[in-house]
């Protein structure tokens, strides 16, 4: 049985998602815009550039100021890890522009999706942006946003989460700034 709890902290709603077996996190900030200009993004470095300037990311920000205490890991756990963030990221973009074959989504993935399945009945919408990389043409840092969806609620800034940490408080806050002032949109470098 899946339960979901809904919190309001400064502005943003957390979604939780929780069974016996996994815990599921999507948290929204309502307070967003956008306009459209440039910035390159390396898909292979997780990295962001304007005119050969690296910008810091949200992530990396957020992470030496607030770091994440996971606990001991191996580096194979943390690579699973990652490559399990980045099956659920591209299953729930699968499922937006539905196109997910749930034939071949893992069993350790499906629940996470099943998640985001239900948190789109309830928060139906257009989706405005997936997962598109995008710079703050003032402070300089970058940043990606999951989801950006537009409902009859007002625009839904959306992180989707594997797990409940404090930080993403202030990470959305990053993702809502990069909105809220306009954005420069990335070009994917080739590598």
């Amino acid at each position: 049985e899946m339960t979901a709890k809904r919190r309001t902290i400064a502005g943003i709603v957390g979604v939780s998602y929780a069974t016996n077996r996994f815990s599921f996190v999507i948290a929204i900030s309502t307070n967003t815009k956008r306009t459209d200009m440039a910035l390159t993004f390396d898909e292979a470095k997780h990295e962001y550039y304007i005119d050969g300037i690296r910008l810091p990311s949200v992530t990396e920000i957020v992470g030496s100021e607030f770091p994440i205490n996971l606990g001991p890991q191996s580096d194979g756990d943390r690579e699973y890890i990652l490559q399990r963030g980045r099956a659920v990221h591209a299953g729930c973009e699968l499922f937006d522009s539905g196109t997910l074959d749930w034939s071949t989504v893992a069993p350790e993935i499906e629940p996470r999706i099943r998640a985001w399945e239900k948190f789109r009945r309830e928060y139906s919408g257009q989706v405005i942006l997936s997962e598109k990389p995008l710079s703050h043409p003032l402070f300089g840092y970058a940043g990606t946003p999951d989801r950006l969806i537009s409902t009859q609620e007002g625009n839904l800034l959306i992180d989707i989460k594997s797990s409940i940490v404090p930080q993403v408080v202030v990470q959305l806050g990053g993702y809502a700034e990069l909105l809220k002032t306009g954005f420069r949109r990335a070009r994917r470098a080739i590598a």
